[in-house]
């Protein structure tokens, strides 16, 4: 069950192709709404019946941006905006592009950008069920080591820790279910 009138349900953009600035200008109140969608059927499969939070974003990275990428937000537009995929390292990650699109974001498009709930992502590497997951290059997920080598370095661990692998990966370029909450 969804839980509030939205716009478009998720696997869908507002455009579904780049528009023209005024086509922008005219929709750009939309930006921001959030949406609790249910994950409960995708291709035929019951998944786990939890809730997902969402937020209606802009693509304005100037590239398409691939379903399940984690991305982060455009400078100026937090909670609006997102300005490309994720890179490695310590940053406040926006969430992840709606993963049951079937085809990329165009620039400037709409979309449901995953803030909290189960999703489809891509792994960069081997990733085992139950892992903590971290954002990687490319917007991919990877595993956060278990056994910090230092106070500091468990400090960094739990401030990048996005998510917990549902499912797992074995090579870089495969997908896996996981369970992201993102705070921004």
């Amino acid at each position: 069950m969804d839980y509030a009138a939205k716009p478009f349900g998720l696997g869908q953009t507002y455009f579904g192709r780049t528009p023209t600035a005024d086509e922008q200008a005219k929709v750009s109140m939309l930006e921001g709404y959030e949406a609790i969608f249910s994950d409960t059927v995708q291709e035929g499969a019951r998944l786990t019946n939890r809730r997902r939070r969402a937020v209606l974003v802009r693509n304005d990275s100037g590239a398409a941006l691939s379903p399940g990428a984690l991305v982060n937000w455009k400078s100026d537009y937090v909670g609006k905006r997102v300005g490309g995929k994720t890179g490695e390292g310590l940053q406040a990650v926006a969430g992840v592009v709606d993963p049951e699109l079937n085809a990329d974001v165009a620039d400037g498009d709409l979309f449901w950008l995953i803030k909290e709930g189960p999703v489809t992502v891509t792994a960069a590497d081997a990733i085992s069920s139950n892992s903590m997951i971290t954002n990687a290059d490319t917007g991919k997920v990877q595993t956060i080591p278990t056994l910090p080598a230092s106070a500091a370095e468990a400090q960094s661990n739990a401030i990048m820790m996005i998510g917990l692998a549902m499912s797992s990966a074995s090579a870089d370029g495969d997908t896996l279910r996981a369970y992201v909450r993102f705070p921004f």
